[in-house]
């Protein structure tokens, strides 16, 4: 997807999460988000998020977080995320009890992506693989 630069929030062990609804002709709505702790230090996880506030629904995401403090420079303080965004489960319905048409924004470090949209689903597949170096 295309890089965007959001205001950051703890970037050096947070990575945000914002579902979005796409609707035709207004601007996109936030219907979900997650705050994914890494920390200052090297782990791995995957496993069903739930989006806030509930009931907003879940996410599935993989991830890896390589933190190496002799490589990492002291003015950057972060290391490697490579996440994947897999899948969504029961995201609420739209304004007229539709399935949404949905997508994914992430924040690492100061540095944002998205995934593709999702048409007209409650339980969007992504499949989608970022890194933030």
């Amino acid at each position: 997807g295309a890089e965007f630069t959001f205001p950051t929030f703890n970037e050096k062990d947070e990575c945000v999460l914002e579902v979005w609804e796409e609707v035709e002709d207004l601007a996109p709505e936030c219907i979900g988000h997650l705050s994914l702790t890494v920390g200052g230090q090297s782990n791995k996880g995957s496993g069903w998020f739930s989006l806030e506030p509930e009931p907003a629904g879940e996410i599935y995401l993989e991830w890896t977080y390589e933190y190496d403090e002799e490589s990492v420079p002291v003015e950057k303080a972060l290391g490697n995320l490579i996440i994947e965004i897999v899948k969504a489960k029961g995201l609420p319905l739209g304004e007229y009890d539709e399935p949404v048409t949905s997508f994914v924004e992430l924040l690492f470090g100061g540095h944002g992506r998205q995934t593709k949209v999702r048409k007209n689903t409650s339980d969007p597949f992504w499949n989608e693989l970022y890194e933030f170096k």
